[in-house]
């Protein structure tokens, strides 16, 4: 009797365990999925979302088989819809933004980065929306993107350039000689012109010493007779012939620009002329920098 009973007991115990062994829609779906039968995980799986499995697994699943298929809509749709159930997922909404742009949906795909950049201050998505924004000729979102990233202390030597210049074409000269000032610091020697905007810069703004030795030192790097003597005419122009001379002086002995940088500062008298309102050269500058940079935005992420 009791082996009788042992047996009934075993017998109910494997028909458990076959029970919990039975693979359940989803396990079901990504079986065949792995299986190669992705028609029937399609239909398995549309079939779970039409009685409102909204997981993250359905949805992703989803999205992957209608790419397969070429379903396009489709999958953006879904991908639309994994992102309303998660609206703070920040992996999410990439993943969305890569959509968006593998579409060529740009006012969508800009829109989902800003919402990134409202999570979090990413580096990565704020690169991609100034490449939008570059390539949109969207100056003002484009600033407005700079100037979170300098914020939130995530811009880099190219970003404090790019701001500088922006603004100093303007006309925030203070602020555009913060953002250049920094570009100086942390860029290396080899870009010139935001430098040469920068010594502009100061010379409007009365910061006549500042841009003496910031002259100085470039000079005695780069080398280069052309920019002595422009950067000496200019401090003369200016209506400082001191430091004219002692920028030539310092340089005479390298160069024979600066040699004759050192003639005209000495007959300043005659050059002098009144300093200029505006930042005509900086603004120049400014010109023939976009013009360079054409073949060079910032690359999309």
């Amino acid at each position: 009797m009791n082996r009788y009973k042992l047996v009934g007991s075993l017998a109910i115990v494997a028909l458990c365990a076959g029970l919990f062994l039975v693979p359940g829609k989803r396990e079901y779906s990504t079986m065949l999925k792995k299986d190669g039968l992705y028609n029937n995980a399609l239909r398995v799986i549309e079939d779970q979302y039409e009685q409102g499995d909204r997981s993250a697994n359905t949805l992703l699943n989803m999205f992957d088989l209608y790419t397969r298929f070429g379903q396009i809509d489709k999958a953006t749709r879904t991908l639309e819809t994994f992102v309303a159930t998660r609206p703070k997922d920040v992996e999410a909404l990439l993943k969305l933004a890569k959509q968006y742009r593998a579409t060529y949906n740009t006012k969508a795909y800009a829109s989902t980065l800003e919402r990134v950049l409202q999570l979090t201050p990413s580096s990565k998505a704020s690169q991609a929306l100034l490449g939008v924004y570059r390539l949109q000729g969207d100056v003002v979102r484009e600033k407005t993107v700079l100037t979170r990233m300098v914020k939130a202390k995530k811009a880099k030597p190219a970003h404090f350039k790019r701001l500088g210049l922006l603004l100093a074409s303007q006309g925030d000269l203070k602020a555009a000689r913060e953002m250049l000032t920094t570009f100086d610091k942390t860029a290396g020697m080899s870009e010139q012109t935001p430098r040469l905007v920068l010594f502009q810069l100061l010379l409007d703004l009365g910061h006549f010493k500042e841009a003496y030795q910031k002259a100085e030192a470039w000079s005695q790097k780069w080398l280069d007779p052309k920019i002595t003597q422009s950067l000496v005419d200019r401090m003369v122009a200016a209506g400082q012939p001191e430091f004219a001379m002692k920028l030539a002086s310092v340089l005479a002995g390298k160069d024979d620009a600066s040699s004759k940088g050192l003639q005209r500062a000495e007959r300043s008298d005659e050059l002098i002329k009144k300093p200029q309102t505006q930042p005509r050269y900086a603004k120049q500058s400014i010109t023939d920098l976009r013009t360079q940079q054409r073949s060079s935005l910032l690359k999309i992420q």
